[in-house]
């Protein structure tokens, strides 16, 4: 996997993280969440796209856990699951099962999704 790194403040991050909650409020899986519930302090920053792909990967996160790279977020969907709400920015486009990954072809995923044009991910043409 390559190891691409972002370097940024947390506080850099508080706006996405406000509008990846009101996306993740709007979503009915994710609303529901309530042990723990869905807040501010479920995202988690990686810092590198090695550390994301290890923590994600894992599986059998509680439903709403969220981490982020850059101004991409994943958010489970599945209490105890692996289904990912993927989101750039403010636009929410996929969701995918990490697992389903090898290092590298999600390390090609992260990268094209850095890449598209927005029309390309509403379009899930990426």
């Amino acid at each position: 996997m390559e190891e691409l790194r972002i370097e940024s403040k947390e506080s850099d991050y508080q706006e996405l993280i406000q509008k990846w909650l009101e996306i993740g409020n709007n979503n009915p899986w994710i609303r529901d969440s309530y042990d723990p519930p869905f807040t501010k302090e479920s995202f988690y920053r990686c810092d590198t796209l090695e550390e994301l792909y290890f923590e994600i990967s894992k599986g059998n996160w509680c439903l709403a856990q969220a981490f982020y790279l850059g101004n991409i977020a994943f958010i489970n969907q599945v209490d105890g699951g692996d289904e990912w709400l993927v989101i750039r920015g403010a636009l929410p486009f996929e969701s995918i099962t990490v697992r389903r990954f090898k290092p590298d072809e999600f390390s090609n995923f992260y990268n094209r999704c850095i890449k598209a044009t927005d029309e390309e991910l509403t379009e899930l043409m990426y």
